[in-house]
C-alpha cells in the first residue's frame, strides 16, 4: 500500500475495492495517534483545534469529510503552527447541523418537514438533479451560502414520478450555483 496523500505525520492509506469505504478512515486514526514530533500538522475537528491522540475517539463511520491543506494555505488558516500542514476533520453530526441551519434559515417547509438536523432521516436529498444515496452529510456540508440558489420539499408521489425512488416521506431538491466572484 501506498500512501495517497502525504503530509509529515499523516498518512491517508486508501484501500481499493474496500467493502467498506470507512477501512481508510480508520487508518487516519490509527495513525494521528503516532507519538508527537515537530513535523505534524495541525488538526481540527469540527472546527475546534484537537491534540492529534484525541483524534483516535473518533469512530470512522461518523466522519464526513477531511480537508488537508498544505504549504502557504495551511500556513493562512492556522498561522505559523500550519507550517507542516493543516487537517479539518467534518463530524456528519456537525455537517449536519450547519445544512440543516443554512436550509432551514431559506424555506419554512424545510423546517416543517424537517424540524430539526436528527430528523433528516425521513428525506431524500437532491442536489442539482443528483439523487445523494451516499456521503449526503459531506456532499450537502460543502453548499455556502452564496451559492444556495433554491430549495423545494416535494412529497412521496413527486419523489417517485420524478426520480423512481419509493420509500421516504418526501424529498428536498436543492439548487446551487458557485457564487460569483
Amino acid at each position: 500500500m501506498k500512501p495517497s496523500i502525504l503530509i509529515p505525520g499523516l498518512f491517508i492509506f486508501f484501500l481499493l475495492g474496500a467493502a467498506n469505504p470507512a477501512t481508510a478512515l480508520s487508518t487516519v486514526v490509527r495513525q494521528a495517534a503516532a507519538p508527537d514530533t515537530s513535523d505534524d500538522p495541525v488538526f481540527f475537528l469540527d472546527g475546534v483545534r484537537m491534540n492529534k491522540d484525541s483524534l483516535t475517539t473518533v469512530n470512522p463511520n461518523e466522519i464526513a469529510a477531511i480537508d488537508i491543506y498544505k504549504d502557504s494555505n495551511a500556513v493562512r488558516l492556522a498561522g505559523p503552527e500550519g507550517v507542516n500542514g493543516v487537517v479539518f476533520i467534518t463530524t456528519k453530526h456537525f455537517a449536519r447541523n450547519k445544512y440543516w441551519h443554512l436550509f432551514s434559515s431559506h424555506s419554512a417547509a424545510y423546517r416543517k418537514a424537517v424540524p430539526s438536523p436528527e430528523a433528516d432521516s425521513t428525506v431524500t436529498y437532491v442536489l442539482n438533479g443528483k439523487v445523494l444515496s451516499k456521503d449526503i452529510e459531506g456532499g450537502l456540508f460543502v453548499i455556502e451560502p452564496g451559492d444556495f440558489r433554491d430549495l423545494q420539499v416535494i412529497d412521496a408521489a413527486a419523489l417517485n414520478s420524478q426520480y423512481g425512488l419509493t420509500g421516504n416521506r418526501r424529498g428536498v431538491i436543492i439548487k446551487t450555483e458557485p457564487a460569483k466572484k
